[in-house]
């Protein structure tokens, strides 16, 4: 049985012309990046990270833009309005976690159709309002606009590095232990609840499943805890942690050898999985929205982070593997002795 999507909800691909998009999502933005001039020198880090990293007077500073829409991101008989405004900002605000940073500004645009009540956007909007307080960020700006079809909400976060050194994808080093936080799989268990079997998600023992995924939160007390050790490389893992290994291993020039034993799977997500008929497995490796962190790190220093996450969060961090030459590729190796190719699967948006 197929396994669904990562809560990135699929059209057909077609543009207004009726043609298909003959590009994928990544190849479309090499093409963008291969436009576009080298920057100044004042910006350290351009397109193909979870940010940019600016230089802004003395300190670094931190930019990332999101955009969600209706239908693709999220859908209204799945979330709340307030729902909607406060996972958007917790995906939005991940990708600052992820470069070891802390969110300090956002801007706020929403395009909606003429049907869109008032209420249905001050009631996201209170979302919004609720996840600035809880990552103690300013809301200072946006625009509001008419859309001819479905609402579209775009975050513009702007971060301070937590740290002296700001997280990338690039930084990943042969030997270097590779760690995820959490456990994994929880929110792509919610949304085949919500898509195959609806009725269910109202169930008592899938409850925690479903705030996982219509509530997640965004790892900045991690990125906070861990600002002080020599992390090489990071990334969230919004699109399935198979996918992020490959963005990790491309952008750094190396491979990895993952322990599939040790992958985190959540709990909750074991009970949907045995339930539904679907391998609980390719919910923690093919789907997304987690949240979570995919961190590498220098030899020698995995005890002490699992120690320091556990003390000054309460999560669980977990070694997943190493990383190794480029030659290796991204393979998942078993307790028997097995190995097999990791595919990168995950959410395609012109797939």
């Amino acid at each position: 049985m197929d396994v669904p999507g990562n809560g990135e909800q699929k059209h057909d691909g077609l543009h207004e012309s009726g043609e298909r998009m003959e590009l994928t999502e990544r190849e479309l933005i090499d093409e963008i990046a291969a436009l576009i001039p080298e920057p100044g020198a004042r910006t350290l880090l351009g397109i193909g990270d979870d940010a940019a990293i600016l230089q802004a007077g003395a300190r670094s500073t931190v930019v990332t833009t999101d955009t969600f829409t209706e239908w693709v991101h999220f859908r209204m008989d799945h979330l709340s309005p307030d729902q909607v405004g406060f996972k958007s900002m917790s995906a939005a605000i991940s990708d600052c976690a992820a470069m070891g940073a802390a969110p300090r500004w956002v801007t706020i645009s929403v395009a909606a159709p003429d049907n869109t009540s008032s209420q249905r956007i001050l009631s996201m909007y209170h979302g919004i309002v609720e996840a600035a307080r809880a990552y103690e960020c300013d809301i200072v700006g946006g625009d509001t606009v008419r859309s001819m079809s479905d609402l579209t909400i775009t975050i513009t976060v702007i971060g301070e590095p937590l740290g002296e050194r700001i997280w990338t994808r690039s930084g990943a080093r042969i030997g270097d232990d590779v760690l995820v936080t959490g456990e994994l799989g929880g929110p792509m268990a919610a949304l085949a609840l919500l898509e195959n079997e609806p009725r269910l998600t109202l169930e008592e023992k899938y409850q925690r499943t479903m705030i996982r995924f219509l509530r997640p939160e965004a790892r900045i007390d991690v990125a906070r805890a861990l600002a002080s050790f020599p992390i090489t490389s990071a990334i969230d893992v919004s699109d399935g942690l198979a996918t992020e290994l490959h963005h990790i291993a491309r952008a750094s020039g190396v491979g990895f050898h993952i322990e599939r034993e040790t992958i985190p799977l959540y709990d909750g997500a074991l009970v949907v999985a045995e339930d539904l008929g679907y391998p609980a497995e390719a919910f923690a490796l093919f789907g997304g929205e987690e949240f979570e962190l995919l961190l590498t790190v220098e030899p020698g220093h995995d005890e002490d982070l699992i120690h320091t996450v556990e003390q000054e969060t309460g999560l669980r961090l977990t070694r997943i593997g190493t990383v190794v030459d480029a030659g290796e590729g991204v393979t998942l190796f078993d307790s028997a002795g097995g190995s097999e190719v990791l595919e990168e699967k995950g959410y395609e948006h012109f797939g």
